[in-house]
């Protein structure tokens, strides 16, 4: 089975050719030269017997690979795509559209990603006031913003107000993700 991490760039110990393959298929093609960031299907580069007559299919078809859907994924290297692939039928518009649904999530998760491997920059580098450093250093022990408040002795909701300037300025969407990136700080 091939699992491709990115739109230049597979790994397989069952397919040492994929890499090259994946280099000329379509959906590379497309997505690098600024296709429409939607989920794609074979069938909408190249009918049946086109396929049957490609590169592809002599090497795919005995993995039950011979009909794709792929989705872009934003990357801060450019395009990565999650792929998915059937050997008994083509994908409907249902699955077309369950992937373009999707798309926020996985992005999320391409980003959640990226921050988790990313070398950690230091808190000061987030342009934190001295309040907001001490709120995210309770948030990255866990702490609650209730918690939170009466340690530092004062609202929930000025904590609250706190947090979601640390969101903005960390570049997270929850205090799970700021709690990562500021222990790695």
């Amino acid at each position: 089975m091939v699992r491709c991490v990115e739109s230049h760039r597979c790994i397989s110990q069952d397919l040492p050719q994929a890499e090259s393959l994946v280099l000329h298929h379509p959906f590379t093609h497309y997505f690098m030269q600024g296709g429409e960031m939607t989920a794609v299907k074979l069938s909408d580069f190249y009918t049946r017997n086109q396929v049957k007559n490609s590169p592809f299919w002599n090497y795919f078809h005995g993995f039950e690979l011979d009909y794709n859907l792929s989705l872009p994924v934003e990357s801060t290297d450019g395009v990565a795509a999650i792929s998915v692939a059937s050997g008994r039928k083509d994908f409907t518009e249902r699955d077309r559209l369950m992937f373009n649904l999707l798309r926020p999530h996985f992005n999320q998760a391409q980003r959640n990603a990226e921050l988790a491997t990313a070398r950690a920059r230091p808190l000061a580098a987030y342009d934190l006031t001295p309040r907001e450093t001490e709120v995210a250093r309770w948030v990255a022990q866990g702490k609650s913003n209730p918690e939170i408040a009466t340690i530092l002795r004062t609202s929930p909701r000025t904590v609250e107000k706190h947090m979601e300037k640390i969101l903005e300025k960390l570049g997270v969407e929850n205090r799970t993700a700021a709690a990562t990136m500021i222990a790695g700080a």
